[in-house]
């Protein structure tokens, strides 16, 4: 079982750094009026959410294993036209 340092480690130097990172090129578009984004940083949350998802969750889990690449990609592209979808500007 993990202890709560090595999840707060784990989450501080990895999705956390994602979610800064995504969050601030967000800002960044919607500073410039390029999307419509009023929370860059929940954005970049649930973008990233999104894009691990269902299939993520199974393989982590064992239910499934690895997919092919393909498959990754596909999936990710779908998330991606989703996202932008609701980000675009009006």
């Amino acid at each position: 079982m993990a202890t709560p340092e090595l999840v707060s480690t784990f989450s501080e130097l990895g999705q956390d750094v994602g979610y800064a990172e995504l969050g601030t090129a967000l800002r960044n578009l919607a500073d410039k009026r390029l999307i419509d984004c009023p929370d860059p940083l929940l954005a970049a949350k649930q973008y990233l959410g999104m894009i691990r998802g269902d299939l993520h969750y199974r393989v982590v889990c064992g239910f499934a294993p690895l997919p092919e690449r393909a498959e990754i990609e596909r999936q990710v592209a779908h998330a991606t036209r989703i996202f932008m979808s609701g980000i675009s500007a009006s």
